[in-house]
């Protein structure tokens, strides 16, 4: 019988993927810096593995989204004048809503909420400030 081969841990801090904007570069390297302190309590592995990055890159996109729309939401307002000349709702609003939502379903996978990190058995390395 053998035995089901599991994703390896990152050996090393993965490099953000080419393709990423300046913002989600910049929570990629937040977020992986974050993810290679933790650890499971039950085995000692790493939170983060090469099956992961994929899944990374889409936490990364959706949060770095979420700020930038809050950016717009900030210096505009929830309401703004539409070319009708009316005044509606910033559509940023909607963008950072669904984006801030994407990012706290996909962060839960990654251990980066305190209920998910307590539901996956997740601790940070020694020396380590969560």
């Amino acid at each position: 019988m053998s035995k089901a081969k599991t994703p390896k841990p990152a050996s090393a801090l993965p490099p953000a993927p080419d393709h990423l904007g300046a913002g989600a570069k910049e929570v990629w390297a937040r977020t992986v810096a974050l993810l290679a302190r933790m650890t499971k309590f039950t085995t000692g592995e790493n939170v983060l593995t090469t099956a992961d990055l994929d899944k990374l890159e889409l936490y990364c996109v959706a949060f770095s989204r979420w700020q930038e729309a809050e950016r717009h939401v900030t210096a505009d307002g929830q309401v703004i004048k539409l070319p009708s000349g009316y005044h509606g709702p910033n559509p940023f609003v909607a963008i950072a809503n669904t984006a801030a939502r994407q990012a706290r379903q996909l962060g839960e996978d990654f251990g980066l909420s305190p209920g998910s990190r307590a539901r996956m058995g997740i601790c940070f390395n020694e020396g380590s400030v969560e």
